[in-house]
């Protein structure tokens, strides 16, 4: 098994396994896969773990989250939610894990969509995930501001999203 030491807060080092207790690999920050792969794994990932498969890179997601980013995202998810209210064959998803292909697997923090009946370009997959790009993706960047201006944009507009705010 594969070990790497790391500080603890009080006394000895303490060893940290890369692998889960069967023996599964975890996500690392800047791993290239598919998103099928990625996927695999990051189902068998504890609870409160978070990770993106963008352009075929992980990036892990730092948590908690800050007060400043959840009133934002708040405020602006309630935005989208009265615009979804208001307009039949829309639909709005905070923190949606969205599968774009074969190299993506995002979890934006907020999406509207237009409903696949109403001619929207994504649809509910059996597996109970959100497959193909939302309409508009909403990203709250207070850490991630580098990451969301560049590699996830890039993915976006790969993917067919049509608005990106930022």
């Amino acid at each position: 098994m594969t070990t790497v030491n790391t500080p603890s807060q009080a006394g000895p080092r303490e060893e940290k396994s890369l692998f889960d207790p069967e023996g599964f690999p975890w996500l690392e920050n800047g791993e290239r896969m598919d998103q099928k792969t990625f996927h695999e794994r990051y189902e068998k990932t504890p609870p409160g773990f978070k990770a993106e498969l963008i352009g075929g890179i992980v990036y892990v997601m730092s948590s908690p989250l800050k007060i400043r980013h959840a009133r934002s995202d708040f405020n602006l998810s309630g935005l989208m939610f009265i615009y979804s209210a208001a307009t039949p064959g829309t639909e709005g998803q905070t923190n949606a894990t969205t599968i774009f292909g074969e190299e993506s697997e995002p979890q934006p923090d907020s999406a509207l969509l237009i409903r696949d009946v109403y001619g929207g370009q994504s649809r509910d997959g059996a597996d109970d995930y959100t497959h193909g790009a939302p309409e508009m993706i909403v990203e709250v960047a207070l850490s991630s501001r580098s990451t969301d201006l560049n590699q996830k944009l890039r993915d976006y507009e790969s993917a067919g999203v049509r608005e990106y705010i930022v």
